[in-house]
């Protein structure tokens, strides 16, 4: 019942209340977490919004790790594994970052995968990861939850906790 007041009271405190960006509504997305700083609509859906830009956020996120063969992953992307990789081949390229630090691409057996749809293949939390490789396993190291782009729920809450208002928060991310 206390949750549910609480609710009530921020949708009763922002009955009307909108967001614009130039004169027309924002979209006002929001994820679950992210580690250190948000991301760009630009990155995640290829458009580039300037209310919607990489900003810190507070957060402390837990990282989650999910194990992977290369099979897996080249199956799940729906591709098919290099059978005779030349000896000299590393199984493992590594991950290029953007600038808000979350992963662009990954290559495993020299075929480079595109972060977003390798989080979504995978069933990934988040962009915002690393991966390490041994003995034939890729452990992706992944932190916070969502798309990263807009607001952090967790970062909003520990902004509210330490006294910044509704209008604060909402102007930080967005």
């Amino acid at each position: 019942e206390e949750s549910v007041a609480v609710m009530r009271a921020a949708v009763d405190a922002t009955d009307g209340l909108v967001l614009l960006y130039d004169g027309a509504l924002i979209d006002a997305v929001f994820h679950d977490s992210s580690p250190y700083y948000t991301e760009s609509a630009l990155a995640v859906w290829g458009v580039d919004l300037p209310y919607l830009q990489p900003v810190a956020t507070p957060e402390q996120v837990p990282e989650k790790t999910m194990d992977f063969s290369a099979a897996d992953l080249f199956e799940k992307m729906g591709e098919t594994l290099p059978a005779d990789l030349p000896v000299s081949t590393a199984p493992f390229g590594g991950v290029t970052k953007d600038p808000s630090g979350r992963a662009e691409s990954v290559i495993v057996c020299g075929a480079s995968f595109p972060a977003p749809a390798l989080r979504l293949a995978l069933g990934l939390p988040s962009t915002s990861f690393a991966v390490t490789y041994a003995d034939g396993v890729y452990t992706f190291h992944v932190y916070g939850w969502g798309h990263g782009v807009g607001m952090s729920q967790k970062g909003a809450a520990v902004f509210a906790k330490g006294g910044s208002t509704a209008t604060d928060i909402l102007l930080h991310y967005y």
